[in-house]
């Protein structure tokens, strides 16, 4: 990250600036964080920018047109009334944060390096005019689409990332509602990052709530790393890996973790966590299997 000044702890909300942590340096924004000098520089760290009028983070037409050029580090910037992130003439990176829920775009005109990071419900693109690098990013929900005229994505998607609980517009009283972007177990992000991931010096180490990256078998892609246990933990009891071993049959395939919840322990099971025994599909070994059974050889 570029050296001090930074604001640690911030949150701006509705036009006013509050310091629920401790703060580095003595310029607030009019609104929301402009690049008014001497504040280009700035780096947002631990944040929230929340509802303001304009930009989350972009730029001030007076007294200059300098972009915000700093680094954006475990931050929410949602719920603004123009795009999350504008400008960035100068570069500088937006990491483990999330931006949801801008009335515009998530990121416009950008040339900010995006990493890590959950993009979603803006109502606009995911990214418009972006230059930047774009990697390990969740790109989901928003209206026109996930990018246009921007940086092809790596190690990015753009299905469902079965959040927690997805934020959503509240059109009657025209705001933003947020929500809890941690991924859920069946999400088809996680572990689903770049594998040589650890092998760089530069990757972060931590995800947006300051827990560990890399908790299954490869680093998660968007904000959060899915944190469950993992290293052969059955969840279930039935004896089927679950979601830390999510490659369950070796063919480089994610699958899908114990269909057949609740199965007794003991019973053999084939790579889905399905009971061998269920031949009519209902995740019980009853009477009903032998029937199938019996009509398979017999005839029914």
């Amino acid at each position: 990250m570029s050296p001090a000044p930074w604001f640690d702890g911030w949150r701006f909300l509705h036009e006013i600036a509050e310091d629920v942590a401790a703060v580095n340096y003595p310029c607030l924004p009019k609104s929301s964080i402009y690049a008014r000098w001497p504040c280009g520089s700035i780096d947002i760290i631990r944040c929230i920018i929340a509802s303001n009028t304009y930009y989350g983070v972009g730029y001030s037409n007076n007294p200059s047109t300098t972009f915000h050029t700093g680094d954006i580090e475990q931050s929410f910037i949602v719920g603004n009334n123009l795009s999350g992130v504008f400008g960035g003439s100068d570069g500088g990176l937006v990491r483990n944060s999330v931006i949801a829920g801008n009335a515009s775009h998530g990121f416009y005109q950008s040339r900010k390096n995006v990493l890590s990071c959950t993009v979603t419900g803006n109502d606009g693109y995911g990214f418009l005019d972006h230059s930047g690098t774009i990697r390990h990013v969740i790109i989901w929900d928003n209206p026109l689409g996930a990018l246009y005229s921007s940086t092809t994505p790596v190690f990015s998607g753009t299905a469902n990332p079965y959040f927690f609980q997805p934020g959503y517009w509240d059109f009657l009283n025209d705001v933003w509602v947020d929500g809890d972007y941690h991924l859920t177990q069946n999400s088809p992000y996680i572990d689903a990052g770049d594998p040589n991931y650890a092998n760089d010096p530069n990757a972060a180490t931590q995800d947006i709530e300051g827990n560990p990256r890399i908790v299954g078998a490869h680093v998660d892609i968007g904000a959060y790393e899915f944190q469950a246990a993992c290293e052969g933990d059955d969840f279930d009891g039935d004896g089927a890996p679950d979601v830390c071993d999510r490659d369950i049959d070796g063919d480089g395939v994610p699958n899908v973790p114990d269909v057949c919840d609740f199965t007794p322990q003991g019973i053999p099971v084939n790579a889905e966590g399905r009971p061998l025994a269920d031949l009519n599909l209902d995740c019980a070994v009853d009477l009903r299997d032998f029937a199938v059974l019996q009509n398979s050889i017999f005839g029914p």
